[in-house]
């Protein structure tokens, strides 16, 4: 049997707008073999997801394969799949019997109309002569070895009543039931918690190994790449840069692209130092030209000639392929990226005692009220001025509340949030209008969408102008001045408040709103997952200016976050939450070093390292706190599940300790 699966040789796709073709991607070249995993990595717009769909023809009208040929090799023959109608009878039949996807976002994958059970055995019905009974029997099967509990009654459920990642195991569900020989996942731990997404990727492999599927994997989290794939395709504005195995791509990367995203990614024994960016972004369709190199205009000190010498691909040998001029000679300046300056920790600014938010079920008619959900059930953190508090967690478990509770979104069941104003100290729970007002302009939130929280219809002057007006800060002139001071802090030029939201890449979007939220001179920063979603470069970016930021304005941030490499350098001190409850809070240092609670020790362990090498290693590890968090469940936890009060072990750890 033919090891190669599928193979894709000077692939070129084009989009037609204005009657001018825009080639998308151009000259992409890859193989994937037979039980093995590919992964593509690369910015937002960079071509990976045109390069997957154009394998499945899953094109929009505007679309078009130029050039190149995509073979997939079947157990009877090799099929030309650029050859096959898009909608024809050949290839609905190839799409989900042979090769399968994953698509981004589950819940939009999900038709919400229809139970789950419909959208599995729909696909087995499409492809195969088989009866309901021996359909339902396959998706039930397939639905409990992807870890989905009561999968006969669970049939019968709606998309809305799964979590995130229960969907995005009912999407791999859909895509495996027919036992495709590839299988293409785009981006499908992306958003979702450590703990889920080392589900999600262990789960991947099983299949792998279980199936001998074929997986090609999209992702721009490097951390991801290493623990799962084999080879790596690096891509970089439409073209495949490098391609190679997974130790060549980490231990040996050649093109001066992959060698930045590599620098970019929080390095643990560096967290004093400022992340590397690299300069520029991926240029847009109408940017892009024909001739030279795409990546040159984000290398600065890279002569003229090289900018207009057409990149060839180089066989380096042993698989590992190269598409630069000058990757012999490239270089990092020898000096190291700049140290941070030292926080100077103030008095406490805000103090939460013992807050609870209970939502109690509607009350119906004969029927004795349930028992309320505690979303937070005596929590207690401070903040002290000048740093940054962590509170990690996996969803569900109270982060966002803790936020609304501290932005005063919506009431408290019990409890106190006490800040100083005006000179004195008050619950912000009890104040007048006239100190609400003084509140809100103290403390200031960025939200996890930038694009959901910059009205789409305003120009991005109003959107900063707005909330200055309501907050009687200065005249016309005054107030652009704060917007010239806010934009220059995150680097964003002043023409800038003339577009819409639109206009703009994830990465400008999230420092527009980090801006605006500076308008306002705040104190307290709230940031909610602000790079969760962004590209490793970007989100190296943004996280440079929020603590350059930090360290010129002496402010206060809370930083909300399931990407614990993140939360190890931008956070002092860390709260872990679960189930609405406190278990363990300490200095970074205490956490990361010794961390005493299963559920903290759960979540560090899901944390797919960059270092390919302890790949096998982390994977038991994972396994084997997953049976000692089970075991010692009762030691952390009482009879109802509840969290046990916190206990101190050391001058700054806390942890919830089972009384003695």
């Amino acid at each position: 049997m033919n090891q190669t699966v599928l193979d894709v040789k000077n692939l070129k796709t084009e989009f037609i707008t204005d009657k001018k073709a825009f080639p998308i991607i151009k000259d992409v070249n890859f193989t994937l073999e037979r039980g093995k995993v590919l992964g593509i990595v690369g910015e937002s717009g960079c071509g990976k997801s045109v390069t997957v769909n154009t394998v499945l023809n899953l094109l929009p009208k505007n679309g078009r394969i130029a050039e190149g040929e995509i073979t997939y090799f079947d157990e009877d023959k090799p099929i030309e799949l650029q050859k096959l109608k898009q909608y024809g009878k050949e290839f609905r039949k190839l799409r989900g019997e042979n090769i399968s996807m994953i698509f981004q976002d589950p819940m939009s994958a999900l038709n919400p109309v229809y139970t789950i059970g419909n959208q599995i055995t729909e696909v087995l019905h499409e492809h195969y002569d088989i009866s309901k009974e021996e359909a339902n029997k396959r998706a039930i099967e397939m639905l409990e070895k992807l870890g989905i509990h009561n999968a006969a009654e669970r049939m019968n459920d709606y998309p809305h009543q799964f979590s995130g990642g229960q969907r995005q195991r009912i999407v791999i569900a859909i895509a495996m039931v027919c036992n495709p020989d590839i299988l293409i996942a785009d981006e499908p731990t992306t958003a979702l918690d450590v703990t889920i997404q080392a589900q999600i990727l262990d789960l991947l492999d099983d299949l792998r190994k279980e199936h001998g599927t074929s997986i090609i994997l999209i992702t721009h989290d490097l951390g991801v790449i290493a623990q799962i794939a084999d080879e790596v395709a690096v891509m970089y504005a439409g073209e495949v840069v490098e391609v190679g195995t997974v130790a060549q791509i980490f231990d040996q990367p050649k093109h001066p692209y992959t060698r930045s995203l590599l620098r970019s990614i929080p390095n643990p024994e560096n967290m004093d130092k400022k992340l590397h960016v690299i300069q520029g972004s991926v240029p847009s369709i109408s940017e892009i030209s024909e001739k030279g190199c795409r990546f040159a205009n984000r290398i600065p000190w890279l002569e003229k000639e090289h900018h207009e010498e057409e990149p060839q691909l180089h066989d380096l040998g042993d698989g590992h392929f190269v598409r630069c001029s000058c990757y012999k000679h490239f270089f990092f300046e020898d000096k190291e990226e700049e140290t941070l300056a030292e926080k100077h920790v103030g008095n406490v600014v805000l103090e939460v005692k013992n807050i609870k938010k209970y939502y109690y079920p509607k009350k119906q008619l004969f029927k004795p009220l349930g028992s309320p959900l505690k979303a937070l059930d005596d929590v207690s953190l401070e903040l002290r001025k000048g740093t940054t508090i962590g509170i990690v967690g996996e969803s569900g478990s109270g982060k966002s509340t803790i936020a609304k509770s501290l932005m005063k979104l919506h009431d408290i069941t019990d409890g106190e949030i006490n800040i100083d104003l005006n000179g004195k100290t008050q619950n912000i729970y009890g104040i007048k209008r006239k100190e609400d007002l003084d509140f809100r302009k103290k403390v200031q939130m960025v939200f996890q969408d930038p694009y959901a929280s910059l009205n789409p219809t305003k120009k991005i002057y109003n959107s900063f102008d707005e909330p200055m007006i309501v907050h009687n800060i200065g005249n016309k002139e005054e107030r652009f001045e704060r917007m010239k001071e806010a934009l220059k802090m995150v680097n964003v030029p002043v023409e800038y408040l003339e577009r819409y939201p639109h206009e703009f890449s994830g990465g400008q979007r999230q420092r527009l709103c980090i801006a605006r939220a500076l308008c306002m001179k705040p104190e307290i920063l709230i940031l909610d997952e602000p790079v969760s979603a962004l590209d490793l470069s970007v989100q190296a970016q943004v996280l440079n200016y929020l603590v350059e930021i930090q360290n010129k304005e002496d402010l206060t941030y809370v930083f909300i976050s399931h990407d614990l490499g993140v939360v190890k350098y931008m956070c002092d001190y860390l709260y872990v939450i679960h189930k609405g409850r406190i278990v363990e809070a300490g200095s970074r240092e205490d956490i990361y070093n010794n961390p005493m609670h299963i559920y903290t020790k759960k979540l560090l362990a899901a944390i797919p390292e960059v270092d390919y090498h302890f790949k096998e290693a982390l994977a038991t590890k994972r396994k084997e706190n997953e049976v000692e968090f089970k075991a010692q469940y009762h030691e952390f936890y009482d009879e109802d599940g509840r969290a046990y009060d916190l206990k101190q072990v050391s001058p700054t750890h806390f942890v919830a300790l089972k009384p003695e």
